[in-house]
């Protein structure tokens, strides 16, 4: 049974431009993951652990939406691919970090140069005085949003990855 009053949503002018931007990133980090035989997810994850060096579980369950049970998987996953390590914490004996081994920091490098280059290509298109024009405009437009998000209770929306 079909309604013949469908409504179609579609946004404009920066907001469109967003969401174009969004999901033409959110595809590049699909292909990176499958690049080197990872889900979006535990790529995700490797990036948050890059990003700070070390995490708790409990922190990367927050960042990343999931459980601390999800974690513990993902991290087995992690450890056993070589990517990850479980590390003392230094003062609380019930705890312990996340970070990167050697061969995973060699795997970031990898994905980070990749990433640069597709951004530099792509940006190759527009000239150095509007880059930098869109650098500060799109910085001052997540800031605002974080700030946003941060009063409305989310405990650290700029840790999403």
């Amino acid at each position: 049974m079909a309604s013949e009053d469908v409504e179609i949503h579609e946004l404009s002018g920066f907001a469109d431009a967003a969401i174009r931007l969004f999901r033409a990133l959110e595809a590049n980090r699909q292909r990176l993951a499958t690049s080197h035989g990872l889900s979006s997810l535990e790529l995700r994850a490797l990036l948050r652990v890059a990003a700070q060096g070390r995490v708790t579980p409990k922190i990367l369950a927050t960042d990343l939406a999931v459980t601390k049970g999800a974690v513990t998987g993902l991290s087995d996953r992690l450890i056993s691919l070589g990517h990850l390590r479980r590390a003392e914490h230094p003062s609380d004996r019930r705890s312990l970090f996340l970070e990167l081994t050697p061969e995973g920091n060699a795997v970031m490098r990898g994905i980070h140069t990749s990433f640069r280059e597709m951004i530099e290509a792509a940006t190759g298109v527009v000239d150095d005085s509007a880059l930098e024009v869109t650098t500060r405009s799109i910085g001052a437009v997540a800031a605002e949003i974080d700030l946003a998000l941060k009063r409305s209770g989310d405990p650290d929306p700029s840790a999403r990855a």
